[in-house]
């Protein structure tokens, strides 16, 4: 018995398209893309809000923008949940006046004094070393390191643990002691350096 060609009623089975499998794969793939762009997107504009509207640098962004300046408010957030800080840098002093026998590690090194207001405007008390978490930096983009000094406008400042509660203010000043070069930037963090966001203040002519 021999067959012959299906009746003309009925077309013929359709063909898969490999064309068409390449093209939907590629859609999918881009697909994916563009939700993976946009989500990297997204953590860079969160990662570079930092402070209160004052522009500051951010190492998410990638790009370095102009620091905040004496006299200016940054409000910095912590790992800690409810833990939310306003910092002022109120003033520098360059050189810092200490005691007779405070005196560098390096010869060739000077004591300098930041001071600084911290308003806890969260929820939870904070209780950390505020030298912890700060660094001046020197036009050399060297570091200079807290100290401690005996005496002077720093001898008793926010060198050692502080505790403010909600709604509270401290101020006080924060010895370094920095190589040779003007001062050019100071930094700081919550959680002694290890908090989400870093503000940024210029000292250029303090």
């Amino acid at each position: 018995m021999t067959t012959g060609p299906p009746p003309s009623g009925y077309p013929p089975p359709r063909q898969s398209s490999g064309a068409s499998t390449v093209v939907k794969i590629a859609l999918g793939i881009c697909l994916g893309g563009f939700l993976l762009m946009v989500g990297c997107a997204a953590l860079i504009v969160a990662g570079s809000e930092v402070g209160d509207g004052t522009e500051t640098t951010s190492d998410e962004e990638g790009s370095r923008q102009r620091p905040a300046k004496i006299g200016d408010t940054l409000t910095l957030s912590s790992n800690e949940a409810g833990l939310k800080m306003k910092v002022k840098v109120l003033s520098v002093a360059n050189p810092l006046d200490t005691g007779e026998f405070d005196t560098p590690t390096n010869p060739s090194n000077r004591f300098v004094g930041v001071t600084v207001a911290l308003t806890n405007i969260g929820d939870v008390t904070y209780d950390d070393a505020p030298s912890n978490g700060a660094t001046v930096i020197t036009s050399g983009d060297e570091q200079g390191t807290s100290t401690i000094v005996s005496e002077g406008p720093c001898a008793t400042g926010l060198d050692s643990a502080v505790k403010i509660s909600p709604g509270s203010r401290r101020q006080g000043c924060i010895p370094f002691e920095v190589p040779k070069g003007r001062l050019k930037t100071f930094q700081f963090s919550l959680d002694s350096g290890f908090g989400p966001e870093s503000g940024e203040w210029s000292l250029r002519g303090g």
